[in-house]
């Protein structure tokens, strides 16, 4: 009776657990738990609503400061409201972080179950979702720049219906798209980040269009692609279009500006990367982890980290990431994706220290152009995070089929 309840609402009860977990910020943190680069020193929710809702002011439509609008809509605009219904600004910040926990947890689960299509996958799905979001990128990331955790909440339920909308186009999926994109923005205010999600959908979507086109008409199955990718084009443009018509219309002075700016610190570059590639691994690589002021540390509870008990956790979950690749004939297009995104973006994030150092000192020092990936483990990080939890719920589906075959093979 209780297996079969089981089975019948795992969903459900993976969902709810998700729920429970995105709310431990409540019981974390005593005070405020945002630092300063998101909000003023002294924060007044109604004065910050009333100076950014000038953000079209003199200035046309090539005005850069139109980003602010999702900002705006979605971030000040609900913080404004909270706080005239009574609650502290403590209270708002933990309810949006608790919020963008949610989001993360539960798009990644859907993602996951969606993609692998495997007896196994709700279990899997909740242990990488759970990875997802509690890991040192995401966790450092809510502490740090809020913002650019909209598009890493969204970007597992973005890319899955970029892939819905590619393969089989319809009314609800387009528009369902649009409004995800649409509450993702705050983080295109640095338009990076935006790039890299469009980046990581291409590259997706192309290697699915090559697994697929076997067999097929090529042609007839080329204009029908097409066409997907021209509305999830339009859904992008769409959601995001106050960041990128101004972006277009200054594509000119940008481009001019980034290729004749002076070639960036490769220091600088150093303390925005990975510090030692061993423990990038383990996601310990941001240069103020460890750090404190006046005794204070940063990041409070960080000394764990450096228990032997917790280094070989961490390296135990890079094992079970790549294990996956022993799972390679079951889910071979997705280990192809998430393989090659994982080590590549994990190469890129480690910068002057990687095994490729030279390739990129070359690149840095001899086109400034480059100089707009100066923070490596802020840009590509959201890629290699998001595939590393692919690749290990993948692990675990390939480890639960394993454990039950060996199950019923002793029973027989």
């Amino acid at each position: 009776m209780i297996s079969i309840f089981l089975e019948k609402y795992q969903n459900k009860i993976f969902i709810f657990l998700i729920f429970l977990g995105s709310i431990l910020p409540f019981f974390w943190f005593k005070h405020q738990i945002l630092s300063i680069a998101d909000t003023p020193f002294i924060f007044d929710p109604t004065l910050e609503l009333y100076t950014h809702s000038f953000t079209w002011k003199d200035v046309n439509l090539g005005g850069m400061q139109s980003r602010g609008v999702s900002l705006l809509l979605f971030f000040r605009f609900p913080i404004f409201i909270l706080s005239k219904i009574g609650l502290s600004f403590a209270i708002i910040q933990k309810l949006l972080f608790s919020s963008l926990l949610f989001i993360s947890g539960f798009s990644f689960f859907s993602f996951i179950k969606y993609i692998l299509q495997d007896k196994y996958v709700s279990a899997a799905a909740f242990l990488g979702a759970n990875f997802y979001m509690f890991n040192l990128y995401s966790l450092q990331f809510f502490w740090h720049l809020l913002i650019i955790l909209f598009i890493y909440a969204f970007l597992p339920i973005i890319l899955l219906y970029c892939i819905k909308v590619f393969n089989k186009p319809n009314r609800k999926d387009f528009v369902l798209l649009t409004i995800f994109l649409l509450l993702s923005s705050p983080g295109i205010n640095n338009l990076l980040i935006g790039l890299m999600l469009i980046v990581l959908v291409l590259f997706y979507l192309i290697i699915d269009f090559i697994f697929q086109v076997e067999g097929k008409g090529f042609k007839i199955f080329l204009k029908r692609r097409l066409f997907s990718l021209l509305l999830i084009c339009l859904s992008f443009f769409l959601a995001w279009s106050h960041a990128v018509i101004p972006a277009l219309y200054n594509i000119g002075k940008d481009i001019n500006s980034a290729t004749s700016a002076p070639t960036v610190n490769l220091e600088y570059i150093g303390d925005a990367s990975f510090q030692k590639v061993a423990e990038g691994f383990r996601f310990m690589g941001h240069f103020g982890f460890f750090g404190s002021y006046k005794g204070d540390l940063y990041y409070p509870y960080s000394a764990i980290y450096k228990t032997p008990l917790f280094i070989s956790l961490g390296f135990l979950i890079a094992i079970l990431c790549y294990s996956s690749f022993f799972f390679y004939r079951r889910h071979k297009k997705n280990i192809i994706i998430f393989g090659f995104l994982t080590i590549s973006s994990f190469l890129l994030i480690n910068g002057p220290k990687s095994p490729i150092g030279a390739v990129y000192t070359f690149l840095f020092t001899r086109y400034p152009f480059f100089s707009m990936f100066r923070n490596p483990l802020d840009k590509i990080g959201l890629i290699f995070i998001f595939s590393f939890s692919v690749l290990l719920s993948i692990s675990f589906s390939g480890i639960f089929r394993k454990i039950n075959y060996t199950e019923s093979k002793y029973e027989n």
